[in-house]
């Protein structure tokens, strides 16, 4: 429809909501529905930009943490175990499979006692408060305790 086929727009409408039946209701009121949210998006883009999102104090914290979450995910080091463990212990010789299998699933409990330590450390909310010196829980905390019981 950006391009001004409204002719081949509303056969394909008509071809996939209706049947074929190309004065049915439905087709021109998704029609209708597309030319507006077209015109919304030609308004926007005339005045907004990818700079916006680094203009303001706090649109540039969100780019900050958006940045930081992609680099620490990779910079982890989980993608170098996943990918690479079965050639590394190719190369070093261990080609027994349940010796492989026993490799992976202690890498798998020592990732499982590092998150849920990290937690109880970090974001339990008894635990938190117990360490933090007001001996209350902060708001903050409860939230993203909320967050990670939630997954």
């Amino acid at each position: 429809m950006t391009f001004q086929k409204d002719a081949e727009a509303i056969a394909i409408l008509s071809k996939y909501h209706a049947n074929g039946r190309e004065r049915d209701p439905l087709v021109y009121f998704t029609y209708g529905q597309i030319r507006e949210a077209l015109a919304i998006e030609r308004e926007i883009n005339q005045t907004t930009s990818y700079l916006t999102l680094f203009k303001t104090p706090g649109n540039l914290r969100r780019m900050r943490i958006v940045f930081a979450l992609g680099f620490f995910s990779q910079w982890s080091g989980n993608g170098l175990i996943s990918f690479y463990l079965d050639p590394v212990l190719e190369n070093v010789g261990v080609t027994v499979p349940s010796t492989r299998a026993l490799i992976n699933g202690g890498i798998q409990i020592w990732c499982l006692f590092v998150a849920v330590s990290t937690y109880l450390l970090f974001l339990h909310p008894v635990f938190n408060s117990l360490m933090s010196r007001t001996k209350q829980p902060r708001p903050f905390w409860w939230r993203e305790s909320v967050d990670v019981h939630s997954f």
